[in-house]
């Protein structure tokens, strides 16, 4: 499904060619589904688990970062170079993991890895909120929506994991509907 989405940002984009941060958004759900594709394998186990989880772990944190720079770049309509000193979150979370293994924990991984997205989602959502007072678009209120129910279901996420018998969805079913929301409202209203 995230490689759906980033041919539906390329397709976009090659129809606008002017449209900025379609290009950037296409990147990050190529390295989400790089990411899930690793976990996906690593579910399998037909990877290691140092191999699937580390890679699974840092590319997606990597995704979701570039996520929130083609937001603000496709929110704001400009270039803002000061916007990629976000990757210095991924990165500093590529070299906790590097030093401390947490990436091979089943329960420090993902509620990381969720902390992360949850931050760059709700960063999102904050960027088209602000920049709808310059433009106002009604497709950015329901983008924003839909920006927050993945942020909201990545909250589950982590609930799910921490209070699986109180969590109000299992953590699986949270994150299956966080990549459709993500893939099919955003994609479908840029």
């Amino acid at each position: 499904s995230f490689f759906i989405g980033a041919l539906c940002f390329l397709y976009v984009r090659w129809q606008s060619p002017r449209s900025h941060g379609l290009g950037i958004l296409a990147a990050a759900f190529i390295l989400l589904a790089v990411a899930s594709t690793f976990a996906g394998l690593g579910e399998k186990k037909a990877l290691p688990l140092q191999v699937w989880a580390f890679f699974s772990f840092t590319v997606g944190a990597f995704g979701y970062a570039v996520f929130w720079i083609g937001m603000r770049r496709l929110s704001g309509g400009n270039r803002r170079p000061l916007d990629w000193f976000a990757l210095a979150v991924p990165a500093f979370l590529t070299a906790a993991a590097l030093i401390t293994g947490f990436h091979l924990d089943k329960l420090w991984r993902p509620s990381i890895f969720q902390i992360n997205s949850i931050l760059f989602l709700a960063g999102s959502v904050v960027t088209l909120l602000h920049d709808a007072r310059q433009e106002k678009l009604s497709a950015r209120y329901a983008l924003a929506a839909a920006i927050t129910v993945a942020t909201i279901l990545s909250v589950f996420v982590i609930l799910g994991m921490l209070w699986p018998q109180t969590a109000p969805l299992p953590p699986r079913d949270a994150f299956f509907v966080l990549i459709l929301v993500l893939v099919f409202r955003p994609s479908g209203l840029v």
